[in-house]
């Protein structure tokens, strides 16, 4: 293999990202799968309101957040792409919060796996970014 074609993790915050990727890629498969496992899942208070049109819009963002964070994953030290995916995970922060405590569409059970993950990547990415030449 060619130098420039390895991959090199740096960080456990890369193996992190490719995780998370993959919980999106299951998530992807569940909005596009099936309707009731899809309501089950997510949107569970107010099913009347969830339209293929919403599942479509959902599982859309689900895999154009997929391929920003797997390729943040594989070019961690790339600054307009680490922002970008940071800023994915401030957006499901926000609207699972407002899912759960405005609209009331999903209980707060449902919303924790998503509440965790965005917590958890926003507040490491940072402090990756504080740490290395990301932000700075």
């Amino acid at each position: 293999i060619h130098s420039h074609t390895k991959m090199i993790f740096t960080s456990w915050l890369e193996y992190w990202l490719l995780f998370v990727s993959l919980l999106s890629l299951i998530g992807f498969a569940t909005a596009q799968i099936s309707e009731e496992t899809f309501a089950k899942t997510q949107f569970s208070r107010k099913r009347g309101e969830l339209t293929g049109l919403a599942r479509r819009l959902f599982s859309s963002w689900t895999v154009i957040t997929m391929a920003i964070r797997f390729q943040t994953a594989l070019n961690i030290h790339n600054k307009p792409l680490y922002q970008i995916c940071q800023f994915t995970f401030i957006v499901a922060l926000i609207l699972y919060i407002h899912e759960v405590f405005v609209s009331k569409t999903i209980t707060f059970r449902n919303a924790l796996a998503p509440f965790v993950v965005a917590t958890v990547s926003t507040v490491w990415m940072y402090l990756h970014a504080t740490r290395s030449v990301v932000y700075f």
